[in-house]
C-alpha cells in the first residue's frame, strides 16, 4: 500500500515561524534589521503597509520575500533597503525551523518505498532554498516539483524511481507552483508531477491557516474553514480519492500565551499526528 504524507509547513511542521509574528518578536527583528529606522517601527505598520499588500504576489512568483518588501518599501536609498529587506528575511528564516519532534517521521520514511513524504505550502520563494539547507542537516534530500517527476515507459506516464538510496522529501511551493494551494493549478500540477492516483491512502496534516499570527491575512476572518473545504476538494479531485485530514489546529493556546506553553501544546500535536502517520 503507497501513502502519501502531505504536510503544510507554517504552523504544522514550524511554530517558530509563527512565533517570530508576535508583537514582541517583530518589533525586536524590525529594529535589528533596519526597518524600524526606515519608518517601520510598529508591527501594525509592517502588516499593513508590507505584508498584506504583497503577499498574494509573493506567494505565487519568484520574486521573494526580499523582492515584495523592496518594491514597497520607498522614499529610501536603494541600498539601505536591500540592507534592511535582506537581513530581516534573514531573520525569518533563521526562526523557520521544522520542530525536532517531526524529525522521526522524516527518518523514517526515506528509506521507505511505500510511504512519501509532500510538503505542501503556501509560501515565498526563498523556503525552498531554505528546507534543503534544513533537511540536508538531517541527512535528507529535498526535491522540489517544479523540477518534474514523471518519467516516460513504453508510451505511458509513470512515477519517477528515484534511484538513491535516500528517498527525498518532495516539495511544492505555491512560489514554485505559480498557485496558490487553494487554485486548482497548485494540486493539477501536484497530481500531474507525482501521480496522485496511485496512492492508495493520502493523509493530509494541515492548520490551513488557523495558527497564523492574528495580523497575518492569511489567518483572515472565515479563511481557515474555506481554505480546509476548497484544499480538500481540490486534493479529492486532483487524485486523493482516499483522503484522511488532520486538522493541526491549537485550539487551547493563544500566540500571546507563554512560548512553553505554546510549544507543549504543539509537541502534544504533533504525536498526535504522528499515531495517524504510524499506520502507514
Amino acid at each position: 500500500m503507497e501513502t502519501l504524507i502531505v504536510l503544510d509547513f507554517a504552523g504544522t511542521l514550524s511554530i517558530e515561524t509563527i512565533l517570530f509574528g508576535r508583537e514582541d518578536r517583530l518589533r525586536r527583528a524590525l529594529v535589528q534589521s533596519g526597518l524600524a529606522a526606515l519608518g517601520y517601527r510598529e508591527p501594525k505598520r509592517f502588516w499593513e503597509d508590507l505584508v498584506i499588500p504583497t503577499w498574494e504576489e509573493g506567494a505565487r512568483s519568484s520574486i521573494g520575500y526580499t523582492g515584495v518588501l523592496r518594491n514597497q518599501i520607498k522614499a529610501h536609498p536603494i541600498k539601505e533597503i536591500e540592507k534592511a529587506v535582506n537581513s530581516f528575511v534573514a531573520r525569518y528564516l533563521k526562526h523557520s525551523r521544522i520542530h525536532p519532534a517531526w524529525r522521526p517521521l522524516f527518518e523514517r520514511t526515506r528509506n521507505s518505498s511505500d510511504v512519501q513524504i509532500l510538503i505542501a505550502t503556501d509560501h515565498y520563494a526563498e523556503l525552498t532554498w531554505h528546507l534543503r539547507q534544513e533537511l540536508r542537516s538531517w541527512r535528507i534530500p529535498l526535491l522540489p516539483l517544479r523540477n518534474g517527476l514523471i518519467q516516460k515507459s513504453a508510451g505511458q506516464e509513470v512515477p519517477y524511481s528515484f534511484p538513491q538510496k535516500r528517498q527525498p522529501v518532495l516539495l511544492a511551493t505555491s512560489a514554485d507552483l505559480g498557485a496558490l494551494k487553494s487554485e486548482p493549478l497548485f494540486w493539477e500540477t501536484v497530481a500531474e508531477q507525482i501521480l496522485l492516483s496511485r496512492f492508495s491512502r493520502i493523509l493530509l496534516i494541515d492548520d490551513f491557516g488557523f495558527n497564523e499570527h492574528p495580523g497575518d491575512p492569511y489567518r483572515a476572518q472565515g479563511k481557515v474553514e474555506q481554505r480546509r473545504n476548497t484544499v480538500t476538494r481540490l486534493l479529492s479531485k486532483a487524485g486523493g480519492k482516499s483522503l484522511e485530514v488532520f486538522p493541526f489546529y491549537l485550539e487551547n493556546v493563544t500566540l500571546e500565551d507563554p512560548p512553553c506553553k505554546i510549544h507543549q501544546s504543539f509537541e502534544a500535536l504533533i504525536q498526535q499526528a504522528l499515531v495517524l502517520c504510524q499506520s502507514a
